[in-house]
């Protein structure tokens, strides 16, 4: 999804998992021709996820987005730590305790559904940390002008593609297809865009994966000449069958440095048992004229 200041697009995060954060959805994106945008960004995130104990996932991505006459193609590469029982795609995949048992169970930890109703046995939670390069994202996307400088319609096709270690818990070892469409009404003072999209996910015989549909909308205003605030509110089905919906509040500011140079600084709030409780992130990236277009300020 993305929002429009005057001539210039804020372009917002691919829907292609709750994992990658907003950081890879809302770098902003300047109106040339034939344009090359390198990013890089860090994000946090906390929280019970729905599970039984917290979990911390920290990324670290960079990010590639060519774009030439109304299309655009784009690269994510993330790289994950998480520490808690969760998973940056499902956090509560595999819940599991370790557990000190009584005597006469021979047994070194016990998935959490199998858990006997005995008070004698005691059971520390067991918080590992899994790190490591998580999926990457490829995207194409169309991006039409429906009314002259006011309404947009941006249509893209995302692929997240199995890199990341399934053992790991970073990944589905699958490959999952987004369609998603954004329409985007702007003016000088402020702009509206609202969205939508379908993702298909790879099946699996280790998770209970499943398809599953997303909305957003959000609202945002220029301030002076370089700066954005806005907030966006997403909500998206469920991964993982009988796990709550995804329900999340972001807020941002960016700011464009110089002509080339953009900065974006963002906090998350989750509205639901699978979202995040916390989150915060920051993004760079830079421009490159690859194409000559004379229209920059």
């Amino acid at each position: 999804m993305r929002a429009v200041v005057g001539k210039k697009r804020w372009l917002k995060r691919p829907a292609a998992s709750g994992a990658l954060a907003f950081a890879c959805w809302m770098w902003p994106a300047a109106a040339d021709a034939q344009n090359l945008r390198l990013a890089s960004g860090f994000e946090y995130t906390r929280g019970l996820y729905g599970s039984f104990a917290e979990t911390e996932i920290a990324m670290a991505s960079i990010s590639a987005r060519y774009s030439v006459n109304g299309w655009t193609y784009s690269l994510t590469v993330p790289y994950v730590r998480v520490t808690g029982p969760g998973a940056p795609f499902n956090p509560q995949a595999t819940p599991v305790f370790a557990l000190r048992l009584p005597e006469g169970v021979d047994a070194a930890a016990i998935p959490l559904v199998s858990l006997p109703d005995d008070p004698s046995f005691l059971f520390p939670r067991l918080n590992p940390t899994t790190k490591g390069f998580g999926d990457v994202t490829a995207g194409v996307g169309r991006s039409l002008e429906l009314k002259r400088d006011r309404l947009y319609l941006d249509a893209m096709v995302l692929a997240k593609l199995p890199v990341g270690d399934v053992d790991k818990l970073i990944g589905t070892g699958r490959t999952d297809i987004t369609m998603q469409a954004d329409f985007i009404y702007e003016t000088r003072r402020f702009g509206f865009v609202i969205g939508g999209g379908r993702t298909f996910v790879g099946k699996t015989p280790r998770f209970e994966l499943q398809d599953r549909w997303r909305l957003s909308a959000a609202a945002y205003a220029p301030v002076g000449r370089r700066f954005t605030v806005g907030a966006l509110y997403d909500w998206r089905e469920p991964v993982l069958v009988g796990s709550d919906d995804i329900s999340e509040v972001t807020t941002y500011v960016s700011a464009r440095i110089n002509s080339r140079l953009s900065v974006l600084a963002y906090s998350v709030t989750g509205l639901s048992d699978a979202s995040p409780d916390i989150g915060a992130g920051i993004r760079f990236s830079i421009d490159f004229d690859v194409g000559g277009n004379p229209n920059r300020d």
